[in-house]
């Protein structure tokens, strides 16, 4: 929600995109999610001088995230076993976006190392990340998927 709350802070349009990487840095956010936060924006014309907006709908973007949070996954992982769905949750070991009680509710429902591959349930903790653990690790989310 952090980065969220702050680029609807943000003046539009941009003069250049790194006026935009420039901003989100100088407010403590790393290079890697100024460039991520970058690909973002689009141009609003072709012709000098450019202008840059958002891509998307940042109320939407809002709504989507105040959805997802709102959700309730615990009756799913109690059935996933019954009906053979294989579910692996990634968890940044920084977030701040889940609640370190709820990834022990889902841990519950975990039933074997995650090194079992006959696990239907599994939590991967990706080392040196926050919630947006592509920007943070992406080596190690993609080792994640190489390995389930």
């Amino acid at each position: 929600r952090t980065i969220l709350s702050f680029v609807r802070s943000l003046k539009t349009p941009f003069s250049s995109r790194k006026q935009l990487r420039d901003q989100i840095i100088s407010n403590g956010f790393n290079d890697r999610m100024a460039i991520w936060m970058d690909m973002n924006i689009i141009p609003t014309s072709f012709c000098p001088p450019k202008k840059y907006i958002w891509r998307c709908d940042l109320d939407n973007i809002e709504e989507m995230y105040n959805s997802a949070t709102s959700l309730d996954l615990i009756d799913c992982l109690k059935n996933c076993e019954s009906k053979n769905i294989s579910i692996n949750f990634i968890f940044g070991e920084k977030t701040e976006s889940v609640p370190k009680q709820e990834i022990d509710q889902i841990q519950q429902y975990v039933k074997n190392d995650n090194n079992d591959k006959n696990s239907l349930i599994k939590i991967h903790i990706l080392p040196t990340s926050g919630h947006w653990i592509q920007v943070d690790n992406l080596n190690g989310l993609l080792q994640i998927f190489e390995t389930n």
